[in-house]
């Protein structure tokens, strides 16, 4: 059964040792932050550290939604991306691999990856490649922390 984007994000946040919910270093995880943050594009999974650094974990399905990636606007405005995120990965399928490290060292050789593989009756994932840390890099400020608690509570409370 193929791992869906749900799936690598539920492994990620409860299996991973450096990016899990009960890990020391994890302050706080969001999915999906598109808006009221940042203006260079969308977050898959959002994981700020104690120290407040930003790490962003773009998962991917498949090698053409991986290729896409590479089109995205962020990248083009690689300079405010690089003092807002710290850490930068890609969490695939083990089975996307080798065909994605290949790709990944090629057009974003400071990405990590992240190989979320499927067992027999659960999933578990490690990191293959760790992600060289960006030297811009700010922690995240007051208002930013405010902001993201604020956009929580919107998605806690609209449905």
């Amino acid at each position: 059964m193929k791992l869906t984007a749900k799936d690598i994000a539920w492994t990620i946040v409860n299996r991973s040792k450096r990016f899990a919910l009960r890990s020391s270093n994890v302050f706080f995880l969001m999915e999906n932050v598109s808006w009221g943050l940042f203006n260079w594009g969308e977050v898959d999974l959002l994981v700020c550290s104690k120290a407040l650094y930003l790490t962003d974990i773009e998962i991917k399905t498949s090698i053409s939604d991986l290729k896409a990636d590479f089109k995205k606007k962020k990248w083009g405005v690689w300079g405010n991306f690089k003092r807002d995120i710290k850490y930068h990965y890609y969490a695939i399928p083990e089975d996307l691999y080798d065909k994605a490290k290949i790709i990944i060292d090629k057009h974003q050789p400071n990405s990590g990856i992240i190989v979320v593989k499927r067992n027999r009756f659960d999933t578990s994932c490690k990191i293959v490649k760790k992600a060289v840390a960006s030297k811009l890099a700010k922690p995240m400020k007051e208002r930013n922390i405010i902001n993201l608690a604020r956009l929580a509570m919107f998605r806690h409370w609209r449905d």
